[in-house]
């Protein structure tokens, strides 16, 4: 008989007939009846062509040759068995050991990455987490390969198929030093947006061009940028001592306005929100880990300024 063909419930039998050496003795141990097993004596019989057990003194059957090789291949086959179906354990990240790698833009992880790593350190002190900043994501390549675990960030273009899940929203506003001379009682006109250098932020991979830039094309206009960077922070860093503008999200903003000193003011014409989502691939989606991950990075980001409650999709 080929092995295809076999009833692999065969095997627990034959575990427990190799064990209790005993029919009746074995019914009871995989709780089935005994005419049942019996019947799987017989077709172990016919499988292996050996008699497997026979009638010793006393009563007690005693193992064939066969039979004997069989018992530690039988344990361990049963023994992975088991590792199988329980391999599956809830998750306690108190004990955990495991290192999540998680993909923030630089922006994000100034205004979550603090916060996500004290709740980490008092949680789950023996897991690791490994935090880089991508600039794009274009690809669901970087979760099927286990490079990233998660990546939270405002990305353009990011790719369908990916599940993910809206943190928070913020506004967006020009930024200029102190005392700069474009804003007036705490705003600014597009007459002021349009004479002074801007620094944009472009994480689309397309130097001087990004959503201000489309916005502005939409009302007619043309802005002049001077420099291009694909990280956000640097933009903000840069603004003290110098005339340059730049465009970037309120809660940014007044977080670094106690040291930096800045001007903020509300773009003056409609625009959209900023969104911030985190991302994953489906594979991942019912892990418990992750899944845990995930509402945790949702429960730090609460703390970020928000219009809208998150939803999942």
């Amino acid at each position: 008989m080929s092995i295809k063909h076999l009833n692999l419930n065969l095997l627990r039998a034959l575990y427990a007939l190799l064990s209790c050496r005993h029919v009746t003795l074995a019914s009871k141990q995989i709780g089935v009846s005994q005419s049942s097993m019996s019947i799987s004596l017989k077709q172990l019989r016919e499988f292996y062509n050996d008699s497997l057990l026979v009638p010793g003194r006393h009563n007690i059957m005693q193992l064939t040759p066969l039979a004997s090789s069989l018992i530690e291949p039988t344990r361990i086959a049963m023994s992975q068995i088991d590792a199988i179906f329980s391999c599956h354990q809830p998750f306690n990240p108190a004990t955990d050991t495991r290192t999540f790698r998680i993909g923030m833009s630089d922006l994000v992880s100034y205004l979550l990455a603090p916060n996500l790593i004290h709740k980490m350190e008092e949680l789950a002190p023996d897991i690791k987490v490994n935090i880089v900043h991508p600039r794009y994501l274009t690809s669901s390549d970087v979760f099927e390969s286990g490079e990233l675990d998660v990546m939270v960030g405002m990305f353009e273009g990011a790719p369908g198929g990916l599940k993910h899940q809206s943190l928070f929203h913020d506004e967006a506003v020009i930024v200029g030093c102190k005392d700069h001379p474009a804003f007036e009682n705490g705003t600014i006109s597009m007459e002021n947006i349009l004479k002074y250098p801007l620094i944009q932020l472009s994480l689309s991979g397309t130097p001087f061009h990004n959503y201000f830039d489309r916005y502005l094309a939409k009302l007619g206009y043309a802005k002049r940028v001077s420099i291009s960077v694909g990280h956000g922070l640097v933009p903000l860093i840069t603004l003290p001592g110098t005339n340059y503008l730049t465009l970037t999200i309120r809660s940014a903003a007044e977080k670094l306005n106690s040291y930096l000193h800045l001007s903020i003011a509300s773009v003056p014409f409609p625009i959209d929100v900023y969104s911030c989502y985190q991302y994953w691939h489906q594979k991942d989606n019912e892990d418990p880990a992750h899944q845990w991950l995930r509402s945790l990075i949702k429960d730090v980001a609460k703390h970020a300024k928000s219009s809208k409650k998150p939803g999942a999709h």
